[in-house]
């Protein structure tokens, strides 16, 4: 069931709900699951599905998962998911 709230999380329509319910399981469990999960759809997510990933991190408070994001689109080619790396780590200065 993980599974396809992780792919609702990149519906915009979905994503809020998707993301709420994911949040409501134990951190410990669904954390790891989730980094997991999201790792399968970066190769061949746009710029879009990065934002709503990293949406779905954030809600989760998944620092570690951030930063990781970050840092892999840092080196990234295409620059609107460059974009969304640099407003990660914006965010992750600013709740420092």
């Amino acid at each position: 069931m993980l599974e396809e709230l992780v792919d609702l999380a990149m519906s915009p329509r979905f994503a809020l709900e998707a993301r709420k319910a994911i949040a409501a399981g134990n951190p410990q469990v669904t954390r790891p699951e989730v980094r997991r999960l999201v790792e399968e759809r970066l190769p061949t997510a746009d710029a879009d599905d990065w934002r709503r990933l990293v949406e779905l991190h954030l809600h989760l408070n998944d620092r570690v998962a951030l930063r990781g994001l970050a840092a892999r689109v840092e080196k990234g080619e295409d620059p609107e998911v460059r974009e969304v790396g640099q407003d990660v780590l914006a965010w992750l200065s600013e709740d420092s």
